[in-house]
């Protein structure tokens, strides 16, 4: 070793379910040098690395999603013995050429039974911890790099620290994590319940809470068949209230899902809050996607559909796992649309297969998770994210056709048999339909323009999902009607939709009064390069209301119990928002007569579109590369059974 180094072995001991523990081997090469000073040219240094063995001549580590393999400098030869303890440490490495000339092991560690993820950093145990900026976490089992938020689904996590913030994790035992589900009342209008009714084919272990102590006040097991009943005014004698079965499910007698009472797996918890009771379901992932995937997609759909419906239901679950949506109750998301829809369909065959066959695998977007939003039913084009959403432009979240074309031309043709597979997705890329006439060209016709680099073509397509009803709709209602409907949403969403509404009167000025009187006109003003509507300016007799983003302009444009006829000719009752978004709009003869296509929001997947390229043979894995093009399948944990 160079002169003046030193060796020190530190072990620490447990305390409790949450452990400081100095670990292993502290190896410093020049005492007083820091290991963030200025180095020579030559040298590298190399923070938070993973050392996974270290033996003899050699040391093996894992460093930015690669192994490595380099030499120990002579100097380390006099200490074989405690290098081989340092196998699955934290270390900054110093290296010199291919040469290893210094060793500096993290030495503090902390296991704790739980952690969570903060808005900035992280809560292990009760403390909370900033997340340094070369953090990096491992995989033991696997031997590789993970992102920080892929450790919520591992049963053994250690974190290293360093100057008070935590600059690294190992962790092993992947495994199928818990999800907790807030159930909303029978109208899903409000997740607080006045009162609560469980009953199970098995005994119930019921163990409650003192609202004074919150210790436990009594544990028992009813009989099978038993009903329990919980009101809102129990809160005087109970925090909370935790049900469960030996495997049996529990049914809450006091909801109706779609037309049956729900039943559901894992434990139920009754938390007795000021405003009534909160029911949380905690169950495993995996379990939860099983009454997801009935929810959201019909049996009927190919499997492959399924599957891709799966790994996207997972991957939005899996991020929720790190930031719960209702902290207060720890729940991590609803049974509603607010979250995904859960368990309002009883399970069945094919949405168990579907899970199964894709246990663990999520869509990963680089060391992030993928954003993997999905929609009913799209008009042919999908949207980018910040044409919709208030957030920044994402390289998978992208304007795209889903459509093949239809007859292609002799031109376009021999072009797409000169293109590779990534290059053909590339072209269906390439549209833009913000001029109002090429977007109602292409509603009307299905007629779309590309443009090359020196080449513009215009072509008819055939997209995935022409056959649907909510395909192409068209609604006509009296201008009189529209604005008694238009002026009370706008009274009714003023505040919601602030940042994205603005009402003036007809000189330009803001109005306190959010009416606009009788309307005259409504016009597009401006348009996604999906074609979907991005502003959207009403001029009524007493002002004018100028909306942005697509969930304001759904909302306030609502045809809520009006006509709307679909694909088929057949008139159905507007539902609760406009359908989608692509639309056009004209008004005269005191009729505003709206022309639109698909139904939903447009981010992502579309939920027929999938099953349409699963009928044409697509894979699951084509067609998630076709919706979040650029993304990664991953599989974070295996099935039990594996």
């Amino acid at each position: 070793m160079k002169k003046g180094a030193k060796l020190s072995l530190l072990v620490g001991m447990g305390l409790g379910s949450l452990a400081l523990v100095y670990i292993f081997v502290a190896i410093w090469m020049q005492p007083g040098t820091s290991a963030g000073e200025e180095t020579r040219e030559e040298e590298r240094l190399l923070f938070n690395c993973c050392i996974v063995e270290a033996k003899e001549a050699h040391i093996r580590f894992l460093y930015e999603n690669q192994a490595h393999t380099l030499v120990l400098s002579d100097s380390y030869s006099a200490y074989a013995k405690e290098l081989e303890t340092l196998s699955w440490q934290l270390a900054d490495l110093r290296i010199e050429g291919d040469t290893v000339t210094q060793i500096r092991v993290k030495q503090e560690a902390l296991v704790a039974d739980g952690f969570r993820f903060e808005d900035d950093g992280i809560a292990i145990g009760e403390t909370s911890y900033a997340l340094a900026e070369d953090f990096r976490a491992y995989d033991r089992d696997k031997q590789e790099c993970i992102a920080a938020k892929q450790l919520i689904a591992y049963a053994q996590v250690r974190f290293l620290l360093q100057d008070g913030k935590v600059v690294g994790a190992i962790a092993e035992d992947s495994q199928v994590p818990n999800i907790r589900v807030a159930l909303m009342d029978a109208g899903f209008l409000s997740h607080e319940h006045a009162s609560v009714t469980v009953s199970a084919d098995t005994p119930i272990t019921v163990t409650c809470y003192l609202a004074k102590s919150g210790e436990d006040e009594e544990k028992r097991t009813t009989a099978a068949g038993e009903k329990l009943s919980f009101q809102s005014s129990d809160a005087e004698t109970y925090s909370r209230v935790l049900l469960a079965t030996d495997g049996g499910a529990l049914r809450v007698e006091s909801l109706t899902r779609n037309g049956w009472t729900p039943e559901y797996a894992g434990t139920i918890e009754l938390i007795f809050m000021p405003e009534g009771i909160w029911i949380v379901n905690e169950l495993p992932l995996e379990d939860y996607l099983c009454g997801v995937l009935p929810s959201e997609v019909p049996s009927t759909f190919s499997m492959e559909a399924m599957k891709a419906q799966a790994i996207c239901a997972r991957s939005y679950a899996f991020a929720a796992l790190s930031s719960p949506k209702y902290p207060a109750v720890l729940a991590h998301v609803d049974d509603s649309t607010n979250s995904q829809v859960y368990n309002n369909t009883p399970s069945n065959d094919a949405a168990r297969q579907a899970v199964a066959q894709t246990t663990g695998q999520m869509l990963w977007n680089g060391d992030r998770l993928a954003a993997t939003y999905y929609y009913s039913t799209s008009c042919g084009v999908g949207a980018s994210v910040d044409e919709v959403w208030s957030e920044a432009a994402s390289d998978y979240l992208v304007t795209s056709l889903h459509a093949n074309f239809r007859e292609p031309s002799e031109m376009v043709a021999k072009l797409l048999s000169a293109m590779s597979k990534e290059e053909q997705a590339e072209l269906i890329r390439r549209v833009d339909f913000s001029n109002e006439q090429a977007f109602r060209t292409f509603l009307q016709e299905e007629v779309v323009t590309i443009s090359l680099d020196r080449l513009t073509i215009q072509e008819e397509m055939s997209p995935y999902e022409t056959d649907f009803l909510w395909y192409r709709w068209s609604a006509e209602v009296s201008l009189l009607t529209f604005s008694e409907t238009v002026n009370r949403n706008l009274e009714l969403y003023a505040k919601t939709y602030e940042k994205v509404l603005t009402i003036t009167d007809l000189e330009g000025k803001e109005k306190e009064s959010p009416a606009i009187g009788e309307i005259a006109s409504i016009s597009v003003t401006k348009r996604g390069k999906s074609g979907i509507a991005t502003e959207v300016v009403i001029t009524g007799s007493e002002g004018i209301a100028t909306l942005t983003k697509q969930t304001s302009i759904r909302t306030i444009l609502s045809l809520q119990g009006e006509e709307i006829v679909r694909r088929d000719g057949k008139a159905v009752s507007g539902p609760r928002l406009l359908p989608s978004a692509f639309f056009y709009v004209e008004c005269k003869d005191g009729i505003a007569a709206f022309f639109g296509g698909g139904y939903g929001h447009g981010v992502g997947m579309s939920q027929n579109g999938a099953n349409e390229m699963a009928k044409e043979g697509r894979s699951c894995e084509e067609i998630l590369a076709h919706f979040f093009p650029g993304t990664q399948l991953v599989c974070e944990y295996e099935s039990e059974e594996d």
